[in-house]
C-alpha cells in the first residue's frame, strides 16, 4: 500500500520532477539532515529537529554529493560529505561543515575521480577518512582543532564506491545483514545495471521490537534514482505490518518510522508502546513537501565558518 493511498487529498502531484531525498540521523541527539537533490546538478542541505519536525532550510551547492559516503557527528553538529563538482574545476573532495551549511571547515582533496572518498565520525573528536595515504593532508587554508584526530579506514582506505563507507555506517547504526542475496549484472537495454536475485536484506529493530527491513532489488535503473529500496515492517511474530516500495531512504526515529517518498518527508508514529497501528488506522504525517523548494542564495553566518 502506497503512502498516496493514505494521503489522498493532502497534496497533489505536479509536473515538477520530484527531488531525491536522503536522511542522515545523529546517534546521540534527535537531529538529522536531509540532502535534497534536484535539479540534477544541485543539492540543498536541510537541518531537521526530530523533536518537533521543524526544518531549517540551508545552503545549495552545485555538485554531486554522494550521500552514502557522508556522516553526522554523534551530536549532529558537524557533517562530513564527499562531493564531485559539476563545473569546469571538476574536482572531488571530502569536506566537513556545520549543517545546514555546506561551507567547508575542513577540505581534503581527492583528485578528479570518485573512487573512494568520504568519511565517518568515529566519535565527536575523531574523523576516519576513506582516502589514500597520500590524500590525508588538508588543502591549503584549512585546519582542524587540535583535539580532532584524523585517521584512515585501513589498508583498503580510499577504495570502493558507496559501499565501503555505507556498510560501515549501516553496521554501526544497528542494521544487520540477514540475507546476503546475489547480485547480477544486467545490460543497459534492460534499464538496470545491477539487480539482486535473491534480494539482499538488512534489518533494524526499534525500541518497541518492530523490525524494519531494507530490501535491495536493483541499482542504477534507467531514469530512476541510482539506488532504491523496498522497506517492510515486521512485528515480533514476523507478521508484515507495512510495505513501502521504491524509496530512497527510511529509518527509525526511536519508535517512529521516518522516510522519504516522491519528494516528500513522512513520519508514522506508533499509537502506544508495543503497538503498531493496523493498516486501516495508519496515519502518515507529511512533514514537508520538498517539491516546493527552489534555489535561494544563502550566506553562512560567522558561527558556521569556524569550528
Amino acid at each position: 500500500m502506497s503512502v498516496q493511498d493514505h494521503q489522498k487529498g493532502e497534496y497533489k502531484l505536479t509536473a515538477i520532477s520530484a527531488p531525491r531525498l536522503y536522511g542522515i540521523l545523529a546517534r546521540d541527539a534527535r537531529v538529522g539532515v536531509i540532502l535534497r537533490r534536484g535539479p540534477n546538478q544541485w543539492v540543498q542541505l536541510v537541518r531537521w529537529d526530530l523533536r518537533n519536525d521543524t526544518l531549517e532550510h540551508g545552503q545549495w551547492l552545485k555538485g554531486r554529493v554522494y550521500e552514502k559516503r557522508c556522516d553526522l557527528s554523534p551530536s549532529g553538529e558537524y557533517l562530513i560529505y564527499f562531493i564531485s563538482r559539476m563545473d569546469s574545476k571538476g574536482y572531488c573532495g571530502t569536506m566537513v561543515s556545520k549543517p545546514p551549511f555546506f561551507t567547508a571547515l575542513a577540505y581534503w582533496k581527492h583528485g578528479d575521480n570518485t573512487w573512494g572518498g568520504g568519511g565517518v565520525f568515529d566519535d565527536e573528536n575523531c574523523i576516519r577518512l576513506n582516502h589514500l595515504a597520500d590524500e590525508q593532508e588538508l588543502a591549503d587554508g584549512f585546519s582542524v582543532p587540535s583535539y580532532m584526530r584524523i585517521k584512515l579506514f585501513g589498508e583498503n582506505s580510499g577504495r570502493g564506491e558507496d559501499g565501503y563507507v555505507y556498510h560501515h555506517t549501516q553496521c554501526r547504526d544497528g542494521w544487520v545483514l540477514i540475507q546476503e542475496g546475489k547480485g547480477h549484472y544486467a545490460s543497459a537495454e534492460k534499464g538496470c545495471s545491477w539487480y539482486y536475485d535473491p534480494v539482499r536484506i538488512f534489518e533494524k529493530t526499534n525500541k518497541y521490537g518492530f523490525k524494519l527491513q531494507q530490501i535491495w532489488r536493483w541499482t542504477a535503473r534507467k531514469n530512476r534514482p541510482f539506488q532504491e529500496f523496498d522497506y517492510c515492517i515486521l512485528d515480533s511474530n514476523n507478521q508484515i505490518c507495512l510495505q513501502l516500495h521504491n524509496l530512497t531512504w527510511a529509518d527509525w526515529d526511536q519508535g517512529d518510522l521516518v522516510f522519504a517518498e516522491n519528494g516528500c518527508l513522512y513520519r508514522l508514529s506508533c499509537e502506544k508502546e508495543g503497538y503498531f497501528p493496523a493498516i486501516e488506522k495508519q496515519f502518515f504525517k507529511l512533514i514537508y513537501n520538498f517539491r516546493k523548494n527552489s534555489f535561494i542564495p544563502l550566506t553562512p553566518p560567522p558561527q558556521a565558518c569556524k569550528w
